[in-house]
C-alpha cells in the first residue's frame, strides 16, 4: 500500500469520525428542540397556568392578584395536600445530616399555612426561604421559627392577640409562627400599597436577592401545584 492510499484512508476515517460527531450533535439538538416544543405546548395548553400567568401579568404583580388566585383557582383541601407534598419533597440539614420531613409534620404545617394565611403559596415560599420549614430555626440576629420572626415585633404581635407572652417562645409553635408571618407580611403589603416585591424587601429588611429568592420559590411551588390533576 503506497503513501497516497494510506493518506486517502486516513482522510476517510477522519471524515467518518467528523460525520459521526455531526450526527450526534444533530440528534442532541433535535432532542433539546423537541423537549422545548413539548414544554411550550404543555404551557400554552394548560389553561390554569395561562390563567395564573395572565392574571398576575395584567395586575402588575399586586397582592390582590395573588389573593384572588389562592381564593378562586384552588380548592382549599387540595392545596393543603399539594403544599404538604412539596414540603415533603424538600430536605433539611440538621446536625450535619440531611433529613426528610415526615408526612405528619408536612400536613400539619400545610394545614396551618392554608388556614391562617391570606396568601398560602406566598407564605409557604417565604417560610421555605427563611427556615427551610424548620420550626426551631434561629438566626444570629435572634429571629426565630418558620418565618424567622424578629423579636422587635413582639409588642405588635401581642396587641394583635397572636402572642400572649413577651418572651417569644410561642413563636416556635408552628401555627403561631404562621399567623405571625402572615400578620407581618400583610402589614408590609399595606405599607407598600400592595406591591409584593417592595413588601418582601420590607419583610427581610432589604436583604440581598430576597425578593428574587421568594419569587423563584413561589413559581416553583405554583408550577408544582398546577402541573397535577388536583386542581378544580
Amino acid at each position: 500500500m503506497n503513501d497516497d492510499m494510506k493518506k486517502e484512508i486516513t482522510h476517510m476515517k477522519d471524515d467518518i469520525k467528523n460525520n459521526k460527531k455531526i450526527i450526534e450533535i444533530g440528534l442532541s439538538c433535535s432532542i433539546v428542540v423537541l423537549l422545548l416544543i413539548t414544554a411550550i405546548y404543555n404551557f400554552k395548553n394548560n389553561s390554569k397556568i395561562k390563567e395564573v400567568y395572565n392574571y398576575i401579568k395584567e395586575t402588575n404583580h399586586k397582592s390582590e392578584s395573588v389573593k384572588t388566585i389562592n381564593k378562586d383557582i384552588f380548592n382549599k383541601t387540595l392545596i393543603k395536600e399539594k403544599i404538604a407534598r412539596w414540603i415533603i419533597s424538600k430536605k433539611v440539614w440538621k446536625d450535619g445530616k440531611l433529613y426528610d420531613y415526615s408526612e405528619e409534620y408536612a400536613k400539619r404545617l400545610a394545614n396551618a399555612i392554608v388556614d391562617n394565611s391570606k396568601y398560602p403559596v406566598l407564605v409557604t415560599s417565604i417560610i421555605y426561604v427563611e427556615s427551610r420549614f424548620n420550626p426551631t430555626a434561629k438566626s444570629y440576629s435572634n429571629a426565630v421559627g418558620l418565618g424567622q420572626i424578629s423579636l422587635i415585633h413582639i409588642d405588635e404581635l401581642m396587641k394583635a392577640g397572636i402572642l400572649h407572652d413577651s418572651n417569644g417562645k410561642e413563636l416556635y409553635d408552628v401555627c403561631v409562627n404562621v399567623k405571625a408571618t402572615n400578620f407581618i407580611l400583610d402589614q408590609k403589603l399595606r405599607l407598600s400599597k400592595g406591591d409584593i416585591f417592595n413588601a418582601l424587601k420590607l419583610y427581610s429588611s432589604d436583604a440581598n436577592d430576597y425578593s428574587e429568592k421568594i419569587s423563584k420559590s413561589y413559581l416553583e411551588l405554583m408550577f408544582y401545584i398546577l402541573s397535577t390533576e388536583t386542581i378544580k
